[in-house]
C-alpha cells in the first residue's frame, strides 16, 4: 500500500500555512503562499499535501482554499483538529490498531505495518527511521503516542487505550 502522508511535513509548518491562508480570506495561491513563506513551491508542497490529505483544504488551479474545518483551526485547537484527522489516515489508524493496549518498539511496529503492507520505503532500517520520525514528528506533537527513546517503545496515549 502506497502512503501518500508526506513524510517531509511538520505539524508547525501547517499551522503556519494554514494562518497565512486565513489571513486571505481562506484562500491564497501557491505562489502567494511561496512568496509570504520566502520558500520554493516545492519546498510547499508537503505541506499542502498535508492539508488536503487531512480534510483542512483542497487545491485547484493553484490555489489552496480552506475547507470549513481548516478555517475553524487556530493555535489553541490546532493539536486536537490535528489529531481528530490524523488518526482516520495511514499510516496512522493502522499505527494505533497495531500498538493496541501493547508497548511495542519500532521495528515491532514496523514489521506489523508490513504485514498489512504498510512500508514507507524498501530498505527495513530505513523505513524504521521514517516511520520513527514520522511517529515523533506527527503522533507525539498531537499526543497519539508515547515515545521512551531508552528503548525506542511506544504506545498509545492514555486516553486512546481501549
Amino acid at each position: 500500500m502506497d502512503i501518500d502522508f508526506p513524510i517531509e511535513a511538520n505539524p508547525s509548518r501547517l499551522l503556519s500555512i494554514i494562518e497565512i491562508i486565513k489571513e486571505k480570506d481562506g484562500s491564497e495561491y501557491l505562489s502567494g503562499l511561496a512568496e509570504s513563506t520566502k520558500e520554493q513551491i516545492d519546498e510547499l508542497l508537503p505541506l499542502i499535501d498535508a492539508i488536503t490529505i487531512l480534510g483542512f483544504g483542497t487545491v485547484k488551479d493553484g490555489v489552496v482554499k480552506l475547507s470549513a474545518k481548516g478555517s475553524e483551526i487556530n493555535t489553541k485547537n490546532f493539536h486536537h483538529m490535528i489529531r481528530e484527522a490524523i488518526d482516520k489516515i495511514e499510516p496512522f489508524h493502522s499505527i494505533i490498531k497495531v500498538i493496541g493496549n501493547d508497548d511495542l518498539t519500532t521495528a515491532d511496529i514496523a514489521k506489523a505495518l508490513d504485514k498489512e503492507g504498510i512500508r514507507l520505503h524498501e530498505d527495513e532500517e530505513a523505513n524504521q527511521e521514517l516511520l520513527r520520525n514520522l511517529m515523533l514528528r506527527w503522533g507525539s506533537a498531537v499526543k497519539l503516542f508515547e515515545y521512551v527513546s531508552e528503548n525506542d517503545s511506544w504506545k498509545l496515549e492514555n486516553n486512546l487505550n481501549g
